[in-house]
């Protein structure tokens, strides 16, 4: 019997290790997945980051595109207006000339 009681509680023991070496296998695995994880987490927020600067960078450059428009929109509505002030001028000129050679 004691010879039997002994060889049961080493095969315990080595069962217990077993499940130990199991369990932080488990862990490690765990642990390593966590970190993988994280780090893809990581990545993919770099990722994100820089595509919201590229964008950002081609949205300020369609806007100083709008801006150099609107400038030169601008100018040309000034041109015209002063091209209609020229023309309302001339126009009063030759309407008074008109109304000479009538009377």
């Amino acid at each position: 019997m004691l010879v039997h009681e002994k060889e049961r509680k080493n095969l315990d023991a080595r069962i217990r290790i077993s499940y130990i070496n199991i369990n932080t296998c488990i862990e490690g695995s765990i642990y390593l997945c966590l970190y993988i994880y994280i780090c893809l987490s990581i990545s993919l927020f770099c990722i994100q980051v820089l595509v919201h600067e590229k964008e950002r960078k081609n949205l300020e450059i369609e806007i100083g595109g709008y801006k150099a428009d609107a400038h030169r929109t601008r100018k040309q509505i000034f041109s015209l207006e002063r091209e209609g002030d020229q023309y309302g001028t001339e126009a009063a000129a030759a309407a008074a000339k008109y109304s000479q050679v009538l009377l």
